[in-house]
């Protein structure tokens, strides 16, 4: 189960969720030196980060377990990475190239040229070239010690389950057919593999540097990132990421990357201290706290936000960014026996009263997702009149003659659905509030002592396959929070990932959102702005402004 994981990693990266996210720059933030500047990269210099929140107790720099994916991800690759958030194109990363076969069940990817970092795991402290093996072993290692690492994803390749039980040593469906090329067999056609591929806790790290730091390595991590890891002080506030001479990353015109000497992340109270910190110049880039993009910006004739003179003579510019996409939602355990998994009217009433007035209908998954039209008029919307009109048609009206309906949340959820929690009461429902620390949920929510869940949620990889495999019927209780089974359901799952045709694949898509719409366990009742946010940033940070691109830190230099 990831919600919880989900609501800490929101909490203390949300500083520096614009470092991995889409942008959408406009040339008109430079000016013409600085746009020729731009084109000319220079190595060298220290980037500083601001972060606040917990990124520096509790962030843990392992694949299979991070905490805070921004550090982690300048140390750690994958095979494949995401270009944009729907994942209608995907990038090359450790893989050179891949190829499938015509059925989608075969596979192979054909590794580039790359060393781990050095380490003392590794004969006289040399990193060695990366192998077929290690992509074998760093899948092996997350599919067993990663619930959500085999649900998710090994639940596609052959003997994974077996391997995942102990009743195998290794997975048979990945194979190393030389140093460089690794065979994947899957157990179904799955076209958007690939996509899954590009899911972070697949990374790849060395078996010796687990081997030698056991359960330290999410503090001494190793990877084939542009950075490594050289210093964490706790007590000072700071993680230290050095340049990474083995990186076997190059430019457009072949030059070394990265750019950077190091990045020192260092830790800051809170949104608005790391804001005045870049204002200062004591760092580099934060995003502007919402209260004060008026006052930092205004917009021009064309309707572009514009800093302010102040501090545009503070050597500042401002750069929008599209925040990742997650959603809120509300799930019902239908295994309980009470009316509310009984009765489906009963449902749809409470789903009727979570969505704000001026809110459009809401379907239940997220989008965008690549592929699939957007239906969300049929959804549920904000009609309390409605909503009372099913529990009168139910039996129940104003609430009469109802149990107590057990809500478990953790308090922050609690806080951030206030409103809606009391319409639920308004409507005559009685409730009963459990509230449970982020280290507890996934226990209480794998024992199903609760009628209704909160969280928040997101996808893990850009496929729609990761958006519906928890609603599978043999999906594990801390994912299938709601205990939904449907044969239906599962069958059209399993045609939707052995379909090659995108079109197809997003009407069976809808089928699916169609059927668990009906069923009303899961109700998608708020998704996070699809508005631009903006980072300020000092104009001596340089990357490349493009729609297409991100800030990238392995391709970030210092002018």
């Amino acid at each position: 189960m990831m919600d919880a994981k989900l609501c800490r990693l929101l909490i203390c990266a949300l500083c520096a969720a614009f470092l991995l996210s889409p942008l959408a720059c406009s040339q008109r933030t430079t000016t013409r030196e600085t746009d020729a500047r731009a084109n000319d990269p220079r190595h060298g210099g220290t980037l500083i980060v601001p972060i606040f929140g917990s990124a520096i107790t509790r962030a843990r720099l392992d694949p299979i377990v991070p905490s805070y994916d921004p550090i982690a991800s300048m140390i750690f690759d994958r095979l494949a990475v995401a270009e944009d958030p729907t994942g209608a194109r995907v990038g090359l990363a450790l893989a050179e190239t891949w190829e499938e076969s015509p059925d989608g069940l075969v596979w192979r990817f054909y590794l580039r040229e790359a060393r781990f970092q050095d380490d003392e795991c590794f004969p006289n402290g040399i990193g060695r070239r990366v192998r077929a093996d290690d992509v074998i072993y760093s899948w092996q290692r997350m599919i067993r010690a990663l619930p959500a690492g085999y649900h998710y994803f090994g639940r596609f390749i052959a003997g994974a389950s077996e391997y995942r039980d102990g009743r195998a040593e290794a997975i048979s469906g990945l194979r190393a057919l030389d140093d460089r090329t690794l065979e994947v067999r899957l157990i179904t056609p799955f076209f958007g593999f690939i996509r899954a591929v590009t899911w972070f806790p697949t990374s790849i790290v060395p078996r010796e540097a687990v081997e030698r730091y056991g359960e330290d390595f999410a503090k001494h991590p190793v990877g084939t990132g542009a950075f490594r890891l050289v210093e964490w002080d706790v007590n000072g506030g700071r993680i230290t990421l050095a340049r990474n001479p083995n990186y076997w990353g190059r430019d457009p015109q072949g030059r070394q990357l990265p750019y950077l000497d190091e990045i020192r992340y260092v830790l800051y109270p809170n949104q608005m201290t790391a804001f005045q910190a870049v204002v200062n110049g004591e760092a580099h880039m934060a995003p502007v706290p919402a209260d004060l993009l008026d006052g930092v910006a205004t917009r021009d004739s064309s309707g572009e936000l514009r800093l302010r003179d102040e501090y545009a003579a503070r050597n500042l510019r401002l750069v929008p960014y599209q925040p990742p996409i997650f959603g809120a939602y509300a799930c019902f355990n239908l295994d309980r026996k009470t009316p509310f998994a009984r009765e489906v009217r009963l449902r749809q009433a409470i789903g009727y009263v979570l969505r704000l007035p001026s809110e459009p209908p809401m379907r239940p998954l997220l989008r965008p997702v690549f592929g699939v039209p957007s239906q969300d008029d049929k959804g549920f919307y904000y009609d309390p009149e409605r909503a009372r009109a099913l529990l009168r048609e139910a039996g129940h009206p104003k609430g009469r003659k109802l149990p107590k309906l057990r809500l478990v949340t953790t308090p922050y959820n609690r806080e951030q659905n206030f409103e809606r929690i009391e319409r639920i009461k308004e409507l005559g429902i009685p409730l009963e509030e459990n509230l449970v620390n982020s280290v507890e949920i996934e226990q209480r929510l794998r024992e199903g002592d609760f009628d209704l869940y909160m969280s928040t949620w997101e996808w893990f990889y850009p496929d729609a396959a990761a958006l519906l495999m928890r609603f599978l019927s043999d999906a594990p209780p801390e994912e299938n929070i709601a205990r939904y089974r449907n044969p239906d359901f599962d069958a059209l799952f399993m045609r939707m990932i052995g379909e090659r045709d995108e079109t197809k694949r997003g009407l069976l898509v809808g089928e699916m959102e169609e059927l668990l719409l009906r069923s009303a366990v899961w109700i998608t009742f708020r998704i996070s702005s699809p508005d631009r946010q903006y980072v300020i940033i000092r104009n001596d940070a340089r990357f490349h402004d493009s729609a297409r691109e991100r800030i990238n830190f392995r391709t970030t230099w210092l002018d």
